[in-house]
């Protein structure tokens, strides 16, 4: 004789649950959920741009983290993205963006429109802008307002 089971799925656990027999007492079952680890670093900041076509948060702007390459001799090349496998958030209403669970490394703000992207550079300075992440470390990036933005 086969015995039915019942399957509960929570928290992205299968439990299996024996069936239960009219008049018995329910059963407690002790589930033991291993905390969450983080598996990665986290980078934050707000864009802005005051331009004389925009002026305030940039809004639902499309982000990714561009990976930074570095040559046969081990010195920084350029940077790198693609867009199914990078790190990539939206700004919200205040132009404020969050990546979570970023590996350890050296990276830039790209800008996708879908038909463009833009490195981000320093508004102030116009130089190369990026972050070097630690494991698990956190990177604000403050406020970037920028004179001129892409349209």
């Amino acid at each position: 004789m086969r015995r039915r089971c019942d399957l509960i799925l929570a928290l992205g656990l299968a439990i299996a649950m024996p069936p239960r027999i009219a008049g018995a007492q329910a059963p407690v079952y002790r589930v033991y959920v291993p905390a969450i680890q983080s598996t990665g670093g986290m980078v934050s900041g707000t864009l802005a741009a005051y331009t004389a076509r925009h002026s305030g948060p940039i809004v639902d702007a499309t982000i990714y983290l561009g990976i930074w390459l570095k040559d046969a001799k081990g010195r920084w090349a350029g940077v790198a993205y693609d867009r199914l496998h990078s790190p990539h958030t939206w700004t919200d209403d205040d132009g404020a963006f969050s990546f979570t669970g970023v590996p350890p490394g050296r990276y830039s703000l790209i800008l996708d429109t879908i038909v463009n992207a833009y490195l981000l550079h320093d508004p102030i300075t116009g130089g190369a802008l990026y972050v070097d992440l630690p494991a698990h470390g956190i990177v604000d990036m403050g406020q970037l307002v920028y004179p001129e933005w892409p349209e």
